[in-house]
């Protein structure tokens, strides 16, 4: 019964932390918004979500501010994506770093107040320490956070969603 249980553990463990060793390189060809860019991996364009993280969309105020910081952070340079979790929508939902760099993108774009932590897909341990960050660049106003009452790119897209199916009044 104990090994079982070890079992379980061990694999549990592997899933829900990402190694090293499946972690790959490949240059950013593109920067679709502030949390999604292209990666060239071995001649094929990945897209990859930045783990945990949310940027404001398009439409929303700083939109360009967060893509425009993104584009500086990576476009036409090598980076190391681990990947987080599943592939949902032909999309890697992964950690990013600048090829030589210590920080993480999703981390840089949290302390320079142009990410939200998303509230309901940051679920590692690294959250908790996201979530002081995004807490720190509030209390400092800095990035998003300069408008008084920044709207939350899933509480935007909820809301863009139910004005679409609203009936057209006369």
């Amino acid at each position: 019964m104990k090994t079982i249980k070890k079992l379980w553990v061990a694999l549990l463990f592997i899933f829900l932390f990402p190694w090293p060793c499946w972690s790959w390189q490949g240059k950013v060809v593109e920067v679709l918004d502030g949390d999604t860019i292209v990666v060239n991996k071995d001649g094929k364009a990945i897209k990859v979500r930045l783990y945990g993280i949310d940027c404001p969309e398009r439409g929303q105020p700083v939109f360009e501010w967060a893509t425009n910081l993104t584009s500086s952070f990576v476009l036409k340079k090598t980076v190391e994506v681990t990947p987080i979790g599943s592939v949902l929508y032909d999309t890697t939902y992964a950690l990013v770093r600048v090829d030589g760099k210590r920080d993480y993108v999703n981390t840089l774009l949290i302390s320079y107040g142009m990410a939200w932590v998303s509230v309901k897909n940051c679920v590692s341990e690294q959250c908790k320490e996201w979530k002081k960050l995004e807490e720190l660049a509030r209390t400092n106003r800095v990035g998003l956070w300069v408008q008084l009452d920044p709207v939350p790119p899933w509480e935007w897209q909820q809301h863009r969603r139910k004005q679409m199916l609203k009936p057209e009044t006369e």
